[in-house]
C-alpha cells in the first residue's frame, strides 16, 4: 500500500448527500423564531441609519450572517448595505477601529458599527458599508478551474488584493475571509479588478472551506482557528490564485478530511495543482511562495511586491515531510506520516487505545518514522498524564498529550474540540451561548494540557511567555471563589 493511504482518513460515508452537507452552521429555535420577527419592518442605528429588513441582499448574506438594504431614509433606506451579527458569534471588535480608517478601494468602506434597534425592540451588533461591491463573481468554493492567463490574473487579481492587504496589515488587521464566494466585480460586468467582501461580522476564518487554509488552521474546528496573521490571508490569496490558474481541480469530489490529508502528504502547491498541469513559470513560482506550508517560508507582501517589479524572490525550500518506512494499521487503513495519523487517531479517540496500550505506536514512531525527537515528546506525554493518575481521566489527560506530542502545530484537541490558544474566548462564548460544553474548558484550563502544549513549544525555542501569562490568570480566576471568578470570569477575560 502506498501514500495514498495517508489521503484517505476520514471514516465518513462519502455518499452523503451534499445537501446535508451544506447545511447552516446554526440551526437553533431561537433564531428561527428571531428570523420571522426580521421579517417585517425598519432596524434603526441612532436614529440615523436605517436597515430594510424587508430587502435581504443575498450577494453579501451567508450562512452565519444576513446582510440588508440601508440608507438615510427612513421610507426606502438605500446606498449602504448592513450586516446584522449573529448573537450566536463574536464580531471582531477588536479590529473594527483599525478598520474604519482604512480607505481601501478593494474593501468595502465601512461607515458605521455598534447597536441597532429591531421592529420588536431587541437589540443587535451590525455593520453598516457603503454598497459599492457590486456582484458577487463566484457563487461556488470547490470544483472551480478557469485556466485564466498571467496578465488577467496580475492586473483583476494580484494587485488590488496586494493593495488591500497592505492596507489591512499597517492598521494591524487580518480579512480572514478570503475565498471565491467573497469576491465582487464592483459592478463591473467585465470583472475587471476585483473587490473583497465583508470581514468584521464573524471571527477570522469562521467562513472559510478548509480548501483555503492553511493546514493546521484547516484542522481546526471553524470556530477554533483564531484571528491569524497576514501570512494566513496570503495563502488564501495563492489558492484563489491556483483556482484561476489551473485547469482541473486534483481534488474535485474530495471531503474535507481528504483535502487536509492532500495538503500534508503532498504539500499544499501539489494538492492544488496537481502534477500534471501546466501553468506558466512566473505565475507558478509566485503560486508556490504563497502556498508554502511553513509560514516561515511562505512569501509575504515584500516578496509579492518583488514579483510584481519582475524581480525573482528566493525560492525557499520546504522541508520534505517524513514518511515512515512502514505504514501503521489503523481503522482498516495504513497510515505512513505522523499528521495525517494523529488526525485520524483524534477522529475516533477509543479506538487508538489499544495502539497505545500495546506500544504499538510507539514502535512505530521509533522504529519506522525513526523521530527520536517525537519519542521525546511522546515519553513526556504519558510522564505529564501519569501525574494526575492512571484511574479516571486518564485517557483524557493522555490522548490530547499524545496528539501534541505527533503534531505540535495542530490544533489542541479535547473532548471533540479542536481549536488554536487564541481561539478560546470564540469557542467558549459559543459554547456558553448554547448551554453545552463549558465544563470541557474548565477541564482543558486545569488538567495541564494546555501547559505541556507551552512546554513542547518552549523545547522548539518558541517564546511562549504571553500564553504563560494567560493560562496562569485564567487558573487563578478558578481556583478563587464569588460572583466575579470562575468560568464566567474567565470568559469575559479571554473573549472582552
Amino acid at each position: 500500500m502506498g501514500e495514498d493511504e495517508d489521503i484517505d482518513i476520514t471514516a465518513k460515508d462519502d455518499s452523503e448527500p451534499k445537501e446535508e452537507q451544506e447545511k447552516p452552521i446554526v440551526e437553533d429555535k431561537r433564531e428561527k423564531k428571531l428570523a420571522e420577527k426580521l421579517g417585517g419592518g425598519i432596524a434603526t442605528y441612532e436614529d440615523k441609519y436605517f436597515i430594510d429588513l424587508n430587502s435581504e441582499l443575498d450577494e453579501y448574506s451567508t450562512d452565519t450572517v444576513k446582510a440588508y438594504d440601508a440608507g438615510n431614509s427612513k421610507s426606502k433606506p438605500r446606498g449602504l448595505f448592513a450586516v446584522i451579527c449573529n448573537p450566536m458569534y463574536t464580531p471582531r471588535t477588536n479590529v473594527t477601529h483599525n478598520y474604519k480608517k482604512m480607505a481601501n478601494s478593494t474593501l468595502p468602506s465601512l461607515v458605521e458599527h455598534g447597536r441597532i434597534i429591531l421592529p420588536d425592540g431587541k437589540a443587535r451588533y451590525c455593520y453598516i458599508y457603503q454598497n459599492n461591491l457590486g456582484e458577487r463573481v463566484y457563487n461556488s468554493d470547490e470544483n472551480i478551474a478557469l485556466g485564466w492567463k498571467t496578465e488577467k490574473l496580475i492586473e483583476t487579481l494580484v494587485i488590488p488584493i496586494y493593495n488591500a492587504l497592505s492596507d489591512l496589515q499597517n492598521r494591524d488587521v487580518t480579512h480572514g475571509n478570503i475565498r471565491m464566494s467573497n469576491l465582487y466585480n464592483g459592478g463591473s460586468k467585465d470583472f475587471e479588478k476585483v473587490k473583497l467582501g465583508e470581514c468584521l461580522a464573524v471571527p477570522a476564518s469562521l467562513n472559510q472551506p478548509v480548501i483555503y487554509e492553511p493546514t493546521e488552521r484547516a484542522m481546526a474546528d471553524p470556530i477554533g482557528r483564531g484571528e491569524g496573521t497576514i501570512k494566513d490571508d496570503l495563502y488564501s490569496l495563492g489558492v484563489i490564485l491556483a483556482m484561476h490558474v489551473r485547469n482541473f481541480d486534483p481534488q474535485r469530489g474530495k471531503s474535507e478530511d481528504d483535502v487536509i490529508a492532500a495538503k500534508v502528504v503532498q504539500g499544499s502547491y501539489g494538492a492544488l495543482i496537481g502534477s500534471s498541469d501546466r501553468i506558466a513559470s512566473g505565475v507558478s513560482d509566485l503560486i508556490r511562495g504563497l502556498l508554502a506550508d511553513n509560514d516561515k517560508l511562505r512569501w509575504g507582501l515584500e516578496e509579492i511586491s518583488e514579483w510584481l517589479e519582475g524581480r525573482r524572490p528566493n525560492a525557499k525550500q520546504p522541508l520534505k515531510v517524513k514518511k515512515a518506512a512502514r505504514g501503521i494499521e489503523f481503522m482498516g487503513k495504513k497510515f505512513f506520516y505522523a499528521r495525517t495519523f494523529a488526525y485520524r487517531m483524534n477522529q475516533s479517540p477509543q479506538e487508538c487505545i489499544p495502539l497505545i496500550e500495546g506500544n504499538e505506536l510507539k514502535h512505530w514512531i521509533e522504529r519506522s518514522l525513526d523521530d527520536r525527537e517525537m519519542m521525546a515528546r511522546i515519553e513526556l506525554a504519558f510522564q505529564s498524564a501519569k501525574e494526575g493518575g492512571t484511574g479516571v481521566g486518564y485517557w483524557d489527560r493522555l490522548l490530547p498529550r499524545i496528539s501534541i506530542a505527533m503534531d505540535y502545530q495542530a490544533p489542541i484537541r479535547y473532548r471533540g474540540m479542536a481549536l488554536h490558544m487564541n481561539a478560546i474566548g470564540n469557542a467558549m462564548a459559543l459554547a456558553f451561548i448554547e448551554k453545552r460544553g463549558m465544563a470541557n474548558f474548565a477541564e482543558l484550563f486545569n488538567n495541564g494540557i494546555l501547559y505541556f502544549w507551552i512546554s513542547t513549544l518552549a523545547d522548539l525555542n518558541m517564546d511562549v511567555a504571553e500564553y504563560i501569562q494567560l493560562l496562569d490568570k485564567v487558573r487563578g480566576f478558578l481556583r478563587q471563589g464569588g460572583m466575579l471568578n470562575g468560568m464566567e470570569r474567565c470568559l469575559y477575560f479571554l473573549n472582552p
